[in-house]
């Protein structure tokens, strides 16, 4: 059982006895940046779609909490491995300011590149060609 000092003060004494208080919001930043501004932040905040508050922000004017334990700790149900060996590296990295991590991002987007290969072999580019003479082909 481990003590845990929260954003707001309070203390947990136990993971099983938090005490969760869900709000379905979609304009997190009208709502949530008086909170912030006032210094009295959620414990934790999904902040995603198109009121976002900016992250960066958040974290240059120290209104997020260092990670780093969290990160460190076991993973439930994998004693020995931690958090952060779980995560996909992009995770990791993306959640580091000032070389701390400061966010947890639990979804992740994936860019990729499509091509046709009728052009691609009709330019003699290959699978590792010249993409640069790509756009020219088409």
């Amino acid at each position: 059982m481990s003590t845990r000092r929260s954003t707001r003060g309070s203390t947990t004494t136990s993971s099983q006895q938090a005490k969760i208080d869900h709000k379905a919001i979609t304009d997190i930043r009208q709502q949530m940046q008086p909170l912030f501004n006032a210094g009295n932040p959620p414990d934790v905040l999904d902040n995603a779609g198109a009121e976002a508050m900016p992250i960066s922000t958040l974290a240059d004017t120290g209104q997020l909490t260092d990670l780093t334990e969290l990160f460190d700790a076991d993973a439930i149900g994998a004693e020995g491995t931690k958090v952060r060996d779980t995560l996909n590296p992009v995770a990791i990295e993306s959640a580091e300011y000032a070389g701390k991590p400061m966010v947890l991002n639990y979804a992740l987007q994936v860019y990729g590149l499509w091509y046709d290969r009728a052009i691609v072999r009709r330019e003699g580019l290959g699978a590792r060609g010249d993409l640069g003479r790509l756009p020219w082909a088409l």
